[in-house]
């Protein structure tokens, strides 16, 4: 069983359930983090609704979390490319 612990985002409470220490960790700084993005598009945004800012903190993290994810698929293929290289290159020296 999980620690039960509460989360602030956009001034609303969330519930929510912690299974490790480190979990209640990251869920911390990920609702500390939405809020930091939030406050910069309130202030970079007057007059948008609650609404529109949380759409834009979406928005924002998944181009974000859709660029990690390229550059981790780039990063897997340069791997794969070496491997092969090397694997070519160790039977060549072998010959």
């Amino acid at each position: 069983m999980g620690q039960k612990i509460t989360l602030k985002i956009a001034g609303r409470d969330y519930s929510l359930t912690a299974q490790s220490e480190e979990q209640e960790a990251t869920l911390r700084r990920a609702a500390d983090a939405i809020n930091s993005r939030l406050d910069a598009y309130t202030l970079s945004h007057p007059g948008k609704t609650a609404l529109e800012l949380m759409s834009l903190v979406a928005l924002n993290e998944t181009l974000f979390r859709m660029s990690v994810q390229k550059e981790i698929d780039e990063l897997k293929s340069s791997e794969s490319q070496l491997a092969q290289d090397l694997t070519r290159y160790l039977q060549d020296t072998e010959h």
